[in-house]
């Protein structure tokens, strides 16, 4: 799916970042993804300890936030990632006025914030299997053993012969 919503943004089968890059990007993706899982079972549980999952947030607000410094010019991981940030953002903001408000976790409430969490995890998710797809094991591994032409690490046909890539060469 990600990869056809990136052909339709004009962008080529190859990764827009450069290893490096890609591999930081990913690994603020991981941290992110660490942090709202620890916030959200706080949550699901009713153990909040509104200090620690608001900081917990915060956090991973920004470890999203620093992945976008890398994919910032892949605009279809941009549409993933700005709307996971506001959800992140609302849950924190929601858990912040409990606490400002002096007020108890209503079950609406709870419920609230654990849909928010879920749905921030799921799109940066879909984002770390689009990218995590992009990465290669070595740069003569994606050859087309019949033309010679290189191909995204996962594909099952070469683009250039048309011609089915084996199980050893994928």
């Amino acid at each position: 799916m990600y990869l056809d919503l990136l052909a339709l943004a004009s962008y080529q089968t190859a990764p827009p970042l450069s290893g490096n890059e890609l591999t930081k990007a990913i690994d603020h993706l991981y941290k992110s993804l660490d942090l709202l899982e620890g916030a959200r079972r706080r949550v699901e549980t009713g153990i909040l300890d509104a200090l620690f999952t608001s900081d917990d947030l915060a956090k991973g607000w920004f470890q999203v936030n620093c992945c976008r410094v890398y994919t910032e010019n892949v605009i279809i991981l941009e549409e993933y990632l700005q709307p996971a940030m506001g959800l992140i953002n609302d849950a924190k903001c929601m858990i912040d006025s409990l606490v400002a408000w002096e007020l108890g976790m209503t079950f609406n409430g709870r419920l609230h914030i654990i849909n928010c969490l879920n749905e921030a995890e799921s799109a940066i998710r879909g984002v770390v299997e689009e990218m995590e797809g992009w990465v290669t094991v070595s740069k003569d591994d994606n050859l087309c053993p019949n033309c010679g032409r290189r191909y995204a690490y996962g594909d099952n046909y070469c683009s250039g012969c048309g011609s089915r890539l084996s199980q050893e060469t994928v």
